[in-house]
């Protein structure tokens, strides 16, 4: 049995503060920049009429608010400064329905892309699609380069974000958050929330309850990465991440559960000899 993909909460768990856009409303003014805007238009037999704008965004941020309004009126707003990509509604259904076959998260986003891509070179006149700026978490990067060698072909990441991890807990503290990231040859499969009120709050706190209790609902092998949450985010946005993770375990607020010799052992030579 395995979670669903839960593709938002994957980009939560690995986007650093960094690699977040603030939003941007109808009355902001476009920067400098000329990052591409890319617009999804209604089909006008769905509208009945004009069609209108279903989603708008670009890289430096989301036009929640022109949501509704035309192309035109979008256009007007960006001005020449900007490039406008638009993209129908009848290729994004299609899209979608590509990407449905794909077997992991990345997969899908690679068929989306590369099917909406395709369909906005074929008419001439569009602004192109930006970029993809997508990128994998360094630890997903490790955990499917050579190291999938050694590891289990099929297993789990169970994340557990906490103050201080690796310390015993008193239940009366707040709890902890707990992830799943299924990883099958090396490649992510799959993401989401463990559901863990079955074990009550006083086992909760115990590790090899929470391996146990996982294990057995998911059959499969369970790997705990135990990691104050500050950390976790400091690693993400760290020029030298392993630099980071180094630091957190030496000083204890990471810890892996159950102890895994030959884990650790691959993590030191990442940490010490970068392979």
């Amino acid at each position: 049995m395995e979670l669903a993909q839960d593709w938002r909460l994957y980009q939560t768990l690995t986007r650093g503060k960094k690699a977040r856009v603030a939003r941007i409303g109808p009355n902001a003014t476009p920067g400098a920049e000329s990052s591409v805007v890319t617009a999804v238009l209604s089909s006008q037999t769905a509208t009945g009429g004009i069609p209108t704008v279903l989603a708008v965004r670009s890289s430096d941020g989301e036009f929640h608010a022109w949501v509704g309004r035309t192309i035109d009126e979008l256009r007007d707003h960006l001005g020449e400064s900007r490039p406008l990509c638009v993209i129908q509604e009848e290729e994004v259904r299609s899209a979608f329905q590509s990407a449905e076959k794909a077997p992991t998260l990345f997969d899908q986003r690679r068929v989306l892309r590369d099917s909406l891509q395709g369909s906005n070179q074929a008419e001439k006149g569009r602004a192109a699609l930006p970029p993809s700026k997508d990128h994998q978490h360094f630890l997903v990067n490790t955990l499917g380069g050579w190291w999938k060698r050694v590891l289990p072909g099929r297993y789990a990441l169970w994340l557990r974000f906490q103050e201080e991890a690796g310390t015993s807990r008193s239940p009366t503290k707040a709890a902890p958050r707990d992830h799943l990231i299924f990883i099958r040859d090396g490649q992510v499969v799959g993401c989401g929330i463990p559901d863990l009120t079955s074990l009550g709050q006083e086992r909760l706190w115990k590790k090899e309850a929470v391996l146990r209790h996982l294990a057995e609902k998911y059959l499969c092998p369970i790997q705990g990465l135990l990691v104050d949450a500050q950390d976790w985010e400091s690693w993400i946005d760290a020029d030298s991440p392993w630099k980071a993770v180094n630091q957190s375990f030496s000083s204890g607020r990471a810890d892996l559960w159950p102890q895994s010799s030959s884990l650790r052992s691959l993590m030191w030579i990442r940490m010490n000899l970068g392979l």
